[in-house]
């Protein structure tokens, strides 16, 4: 009776034709509605030949966005999407290579071609400011340039608030993302205790200096 002839040889990393998707990740922690979120995937070529594969963003099931790359031979590369999530709360989604949109792809294990994810996505920013120094001339007012600055991103949803010093209370701030206080001179006491308040529960705060501000003053 003839040997039986040995089993094939798995072949060598190299010579499977095979791009992966490695991994998923972000530019910031948290996405807010309406606002640009980044996302990256990390894309690797692990066979002879250069492959152009196509890149799909996918959020709740439906693809927003696809990218053809192009990965060398043995390399590797990064894909890189900005959306802008219309819903608050809970989305998933996934980073998933188009096998029909790609180029001339030869691959031979289709189960690394996803990466998923779940993001809370937080609702619209909301920014209270107070202004220090308002006046009837735009270019001399201390928040005309401020909320020109946020009229250019008003498709992003961020909600600017203007208060007094004297409403700035635990209950008015509750819930804003970040706080301005634009050349604001000395603050009343309760007004203070607010805005320490805020800040110790983890409130940001961002504060312009001005002619307001005198030497040896306090907020």
């Amino acid at each position: 009776t003839p040997p039986e002839a040995p089993p094939p040889e798995a072949p060598e990393k190299s010579d499977v034709e095979n791009v992966s998707l490695d991994a998923v990740g972000y530019a910031s922690a948290r996405p807010t509605r309406g606002l640009p979120f980044v996302l990256r995937g990390l894309v690797t070529n692990h066979g002879r030949n250069n492959a152009q594969p196509a890149i799909a963003l996918e959020v709740e099931g439906k693809v927003v966005a696809t990218q053809t790359l192009d990965v060398p031979a043995g390399r590797s590369r990064t894909v890189t999407f900005t959306h802008r999530f219309a819903q608050a709360g809970v989305q998933s989604g996934a980073l998933r290579l188009d096998r029909a949109a790609s180029v001339d792809l030869m691959d031979q294990l289709p189960a690394d071609h996803a990466r998923y994810f779940v993001l809370d996505v937080a609702p619209a920013m909301r920014i209270a400011a107070v202004n220090g120094s308002p006046s009837s001339l735009a270019r001399r007012d201390e928040l005309f340039y401020f909320k020109l600055a946020m009229q250019a991103v008003a498709d992003a949803q961020v909600q600017v608030e203007t208060l007094t010093a004297e409403q700035l209370t635990p209950e008015r701030l509750a819930g804003v993302n970040v706080l301005v206080l634009a050349n604001v001179g000395d603050l009343p006491d309760a007004a203070r205790a607010a805005v320490q308040r805020y800040v110790d529960q983890g409130g940001s705060l961002f504060i312009t200096l001005g002619d307001q501000r005198r030497d040896g003053g306090r907020l």
